[in-house]
């Protein structure tokens, strides 16, 4: 009997092993996804950043869509952390960078009713 006790309680630890690493892998691959999305944020920033818009409105609309989609991706994928963690890496270096923009990007939007 009491090597019986023995072998479930052995059973039960090796379970609780094994989703424990569970849960530690997935949550390292949540973290490493994140920080993708941290990297790519920032590197659209460094793209709006390191152009001259002058002159180009348009340009600098389309690369701003372009931003957007791709935020609107990770939503639809259904990964909100790194649709916001793209986002707050997108803004925060811009405003390192380019505060002036950042301050028009992060401006209240426009009322677009058309009452």
């Amino acid at each position: 009997m009491k090597r019986h006790k023995s072998y479930i309680l052995s059973l039960v630890t090796f379970t609780l092993l094994l989703v424990g690493c569970t849960e530690i892998e997935h949550s390292e691959q949540v973290t490493s996804e994140i920080e993708a999305a941290q990297l790519e944020g920032r590197s659209y920033a460094r793209l709006v950043v390191n152009r001259d818009w002058t002159g180009d409105t348009l340009g600098l609309q389309d690369k701003l869509l372009e931003v957007r989609s791709r935020q609107s991706r990770y939503l639809l994928e259904g990964h909100p952390e790194q649709a916001a963690a793209f986002d707050s890496t997108f803004l925060s270096t811009l405003r390192a960078v380019e505060p002036q923009l950042a301050r028009k990007l992060t401006a209240a939007p426009l009322n677009t009713n058309t009452k």
